[in-house]
């Protein structure tokens, strides 16, 4: 390491060299984990806010729903974006493999890729699955979508699973198909179950796979009650 580099390191804690994927890795864990923070504070950005239909009677009442999966993908790789764009690229829906003739194929939610690589030859990546909470496939696809396709196909050797979990009893869109779904998990056990599937990932195969939950919240009315004149 360059003596100019390693005083950028240390004036900034943020700043991190990515010239290999653990590198990489690492810096895209810190990024996330700062998200996770945001959300904790401005969770509402993902959240739709709307109202009934007029002749419904309830016409004033605010209904709440979390936005969707692509949604949350924006969101965090702007975030990946704003933080690390000096030394990534980082790009939302890539097609890592072709599996048709018509263009489909195998397409990763978030993938920053480094600018440049240790050997010179294969650039970094670190490919991002996100989920949010109601997805049917929640508990499955850190080993079938990330770890058995994403991560080969884009020739990446870390990963990270990311669960966006929205509290439901904060989601009072009952007409939302999505919310049933939601609603017959437990964010602890999940949380565990993911966990668990991560760390057996990361010592059966050649791979490091991290496994996120989000908690994505919105501004709820005070239980407070004003006090009488």
């Amino acid at each position: 390491m360059q003596v100019a580099e390693l005083t950028a390191l240390l004036h900034n804690s943020r700043r991190t060299l990515v010239h290999d994927d653990d590198a990489l890795y690492r810096a895209v864990l810190g990024s996330i984990d700062r998200f996770a923070a945001r959300m904790s504070e401005v969770g509402q950005t993902l959240w739709n806010e709307t109202r009934p239909q007029p002749g419904t009677g309830d016409e004033k009442l605010k209904v709440w729903n979390p936005k969707y999966e692509a949604d949350v993908s924006a969101a965090l790789r702007d975030h990946i974006q704003q933080e690390l764009g000096e030394h990534l690229v980082v790009n939302r829906e890539v097609l890592v493999k072709q599996t048709s003739s018509k263009g489909h194929g195998l397409s990763v939610d978030v993938l920053p890729t480094g600018t440049a690589s240790a050997d010179g030859f294969r650039l970094p990546s670190c490919p991002i699955e996100v989920k949010g909470c109601w997805n049917p496939d929640l508990l499955t696809a850190l080993d079938a979508q990330l770890v058995a396709d994403h991560l080969p196909a884009a020739h990446a050797t870390r990963g990270v699973y990311v669960c966006a979990w929205f509290p439901v009893e904060q989601w009072d869109d009952m007409a939302d198909s999505r919310r049933a779904k939601a609603a017959s998990l437990d964010r602890r056990q999940v949380e565990h179950a993911l966990a668990q599937q991560a760390e057996a990932a990361s010592q059966t195969s050649e791979f490091d796979v991290a496994a996120v939950v989000i908690d994505v919240p919105r501004p709820t009315r005070s239980s407070r009650t004003p006090k009488t004149p």
